[in-house]
């Protein structure tokens, strides 16, 4: 059909002023900065699913190709295979609309609910085995930063294992015509839930696990919709750090996580809990940071050094942080008295990192253990929520 033709342009235009798309399928568009893919879809969720299918086909398949032979060399292939069966069942859960973006995204691609299941839980693979227990978030505003304005800066940390997904990191933004509105994710291709969440009225969430909360608040849940997909929800729901309040206290989410979520005016960090919410209180005003709950040990130590560095940076450059300030105290790590994490497959490291500035939806991303020399990608998220 016509409107599910792929269009491929002749060359990747350089990134200034407004970016030109590289690949177009009917409303949807495919860009690139740097090598990150971004993907801008728009209209039904079946539409949208098939157009991020048919834009993503060949990174999708490949990715679901290596993520397959790591995790089966990771966790086992039967447990691989158990794991690819509770996959496929979890996404029959998830609300109409999620279904009709998978239904799409699997007709586009052509790959099968089960490879495009495995490929939505990708991160759930090690969640679930326990591991994934670093992370850390500081949101500056107030007399924190040069012009008053709120600022997040995030770290997604990993098992090394999870470098192998760095080549498919991908920026996707949703434009439905349903009425809700436009919102982007950022996570690898094929996560339609995510981690990391930003919409087109400057509200942004990011997730980290929990898995200290003591054990009736901090059950798994299988037959509850996953957290990511929760999150992806929010962005797609909600106006105003008030709304996403309220939304947060209905849910009940189906892994323990902590979730900050901030707008122009203040960030707040919740301990979703699997029975109950709790907002935590900033550390002082202007100042938010958050590391993960982890067992006691060596983890446990971490998270107070990390989260004792990001709060000794803020203050010792209280008054002075824009975009540039903190991007280098985003780049330190924590040897050199910063929360970022440095090392190779081996290890737990850094997989990515954000910077997201609300008032004027901007966001800039690394992924400081990919290539020799990595940057910072910066990206002005208007052009892509609006419609043309």
């Amino acid at each position: 059909m016509r409107f599910f033709s792929v269009i491929f342009l002749l060359s990747f235009p350089l990134f200034a002023g407004a970016a030109e798309p590289v690949a177009e399928c009917g409303a949807g568009k495919l860009y690139k900065i740097d090598d990150v893919p971004i993907v801008v879809v728009e209209g039904t969720w079946y539409e949208m699913g098939k157009q991020y299918g048919t834009l993503l086909k060949k990174e999708m398949k490949t990715l679901s190709t290596v993520m397959e032979l790591g995790l089966m060399a990771f966790v086992g292939l039967e447990r691989f295979r158990v794991f690819g069966e509770m996959a496929e069942s979890q996404i029959q859960l998830y609300p109409k609309r999620f279904r009709e973006i998978h239904r799409g995204m699997s007709e586009g691609s052509g790959l099968s609910l089960r490879s495009i299941a495995v490929l939505e839980h990708y991160l759930a693979a090690d969640i679930a085995k326990g591991s994934g227990l670093f992370c850390s978030s500081v949101s500056v505003w107030g007399d924190f930063t040069t012009d008053g304005s709120l600022m997040m800066g995030r770290n997604f940390d990993f098992p090394g294992l999870y470098l192998q997904g760095c080549p498919f990191f991908c920026l996707t933004v949703f434009r439905p015509t349903d009425g809700s509105l436009s919102c982007a994710t950022l996570g690898y291709v094929g996560e339609i839930g995510s981690v990391n969440l930003f919409n087109s009225q400057g509200l942004a969430a990011e997730v980290n696990v929990a898995v200290n909360m003591e054990a009736e608040n901090g059950a798994i849940h299988p037959d509850r919709i996953t957290a990511t997909i929760l999150l992806t929800t929010l962005g797609l729901d909600c106006d105003n750090i008030t709304q996403c309040d309220a939304a947060l206290k209905t849910y009940r989410f189906n892994f323990p996580l902590l979730c900050t979520v901030v707008d122009a005016n203040e960030a707040r960090t919740y301990e979703v809990g699997t029975r109950d919410v709790q907002v935590r209180q900033p550390d002082e005003p202007g100042l938010n940071t958050v590391t993960n709950w982890a067992y006691e040990g060596i983890v446990r130590d971490w998270e107070d050094e990390r989260r004792g560095n990001l709060q000794f940076l803020a203050n010792k450059y209280k008054g002075q942080i824009d975009q540039e300030k903190m991007k280098e105290i985003l780049e330190m790590s924590l040897h050199q008295g910063g929360a970022t994490i440095y090392g190779d497959a081996n290890t737990f490291l850094t997989l990515h990192q954000l910077i997201f500035i609300p008032e004027k939806k901007s966001l800039s991303i690394r992924q400081p253990n990919y290539k020799k020399n990595p940057k910072w990608i910066d990206i002005d998220l208007n052009q892509f929520f609006s419609r043309e």
